[in-house]
């Protein structure tokens, strides 16, 4: 039954055509870990936690609980966009913003990577005698963090921005 709804609800978002003002909303929305401008991705981060999910337990557990109220908020937030026409239909230049926001959303999460991707490396190469190669992955590491706290400072100046043009 659940998943029925969720597919309906799945049906009237692609319907939508305002899938940037879809995505972004769902982009700044804290219950989603999916960073991207295709609205399948954040369906697919919902189906999988979908699956996660037993149904028949009698007594769930912590994680089953977790998880369920994972599943609680996303579905909200959709069931939200479906029945909120006025936030979600905006102007062309709200949805160049958007698409500007979500591609440096999307750089950040790569940015991420790449610095977990280097503490990987660090850790592998901590018991070795590189040492010119771990001075060289510690300063990528650096210029990476360094990227990483520009562009959050970009995006937090960004989003302050449009949120103060919304208020006026």
């Amino acid at each position: 039954m659940l998943k029925e709804q969720l597919d309906k609800i799945k049906v009237q978002l692609k319907a939508n055509k305002n899938q940037n003002g879809i995505v972004s909303h769902l982009q700044y929305h804290p219950s989603f870990v999916t960073q991207s401008e295709q609205l399948d991705d954040y369906f697919a981060e919902t189906d999988c936690i979908l699956s996660r999910i037993d149904l028949d337990a009698t007594t769930p557990s912590d994680e089953q609980l977790r998880i369920a109220q994972k599943l609680i908020d996303q579905v909200s937030i959709y069931t939200k966009l479906t029945l909120d026409k006025v936030n979600t239909s905006t102007t062309q230049s709200k949805e160049k913003e958007q698409t500007s926001i979500g591609k440096m959303h999307s750089t950040l999460a790569q940015y991420r990577q790449y610095l977990t991707q280097f503490d990987d490396k660090l850790r592998q190469l901590e018991n070795s005698n590189q040492a010119f190669e771990i001075k060289k992955i510690e300063q990528r590491r650096k210029n990476c963090v360094r990227a990483i706290e520009q562009l959050e400072f970009k995006i937090t100046k960004y989003e302050q921005s449009m949120f103060t043009k919304r208020r006026r």
